[in-house]
């Protein structure tokens, strides 16, 4: 289980555009300035340890959203989508105006935590 897995299956499930990478212009998602897309950029791995072992680890990724109007409707959509997957929305943040794409980009950083399984195999 990570994250990226969660935020993708997440997205798969709605009608939202979005990329891990970024999008090449001559691929079938080609932009036009209209379109409303997202990124999701992956931030850090956390390992958390207990009786110097890994037990858990915190995961964390930015949404950044594209969108040349407001994003309140997209926002409130998205909200609702992590809080319903139980992924915590840690920061939130404008990012600018993008005047080459006539995009405003909005940021925002999310985490969660996965345990991470047992790889010792059990003595008999």
């Amino acid at each position: 289980m990570s994250l990226l897995t969660d935020l993708k299956d997440l997205f798969d499930a709605s009608e939202l555009r979005f990329a891990t990478g970024y999008f090449d212009t001559n691929c079938k998602n080609h932009l036009k300035d209209t379109d409303e897309y997202i990124a999701v950029i992956p931030l850090n791995t956390i390992p958390r340890y207990a009786d110097d072992k890994p037990q858990f680890e915190e995961q964390y990724a930015r949404i950044i959203i594209y969108t040349p109007g407001s994003w309140t409707q997209l926002e409130s959509t998205i909200f609702r989508a992590l809080i319903a997957a139980g992924i915590y929305v840690t920061d939130l943040q404008y990012g600018g105006y993008d005047e080459t794409d006539h995009r405003h980009a909005y940021n925002i950083d999310v985490g969660n935590i996965y345990p991470i399984p047992n790889t010792e195999e059990s003595e008999e």
